[in-house]
């Protein structure tokens, strides 16, 4: 997620979000810890069930129009960012 955010940072049409599903822990603290500064939404149980989301880690590419246009469940490899950083710029081209 950080190479994604990264790789959009300077695009203000795309935004890279985490989403923390439970009330334990610290997920700014633990980011912060780790070097990451994407941001990282609260009430993630509610923002989960918006996107039917069963499995952690999910990846999701909304489009403007609020259509999810892609999913993934599963650990993030090379391709499913490849995949992520295509449909991303695609819809973003797309808009309108």
């Amino acid at each position: 997620m950080q190479v994604l955010h990264e790789r959009f940072a300077p695009d203000p049409d795309v935004a890279v979000l985490g989403v923390h599903l439970d009330d334990r822990g610290d997920p700014t603290g633990y980011l912060a810890k780790h070097g990451y500064t994407f941001p990282t939404m609260a009430n993630g149980p509610d923002i989960a069930s918006l996107y039917s989301t069963k499995g952690i880690p999910t990846f999701v590419v909304i489009a403007p129009d609020r259509r999810i246009i892609y999913k993934h469940t599963g650990l993030m490899t090379d391709a499913v960012r490849d995949t992520i950083e295509r449909k991303a710029r695609n819809a973003r081209a797309n808009r309108g």
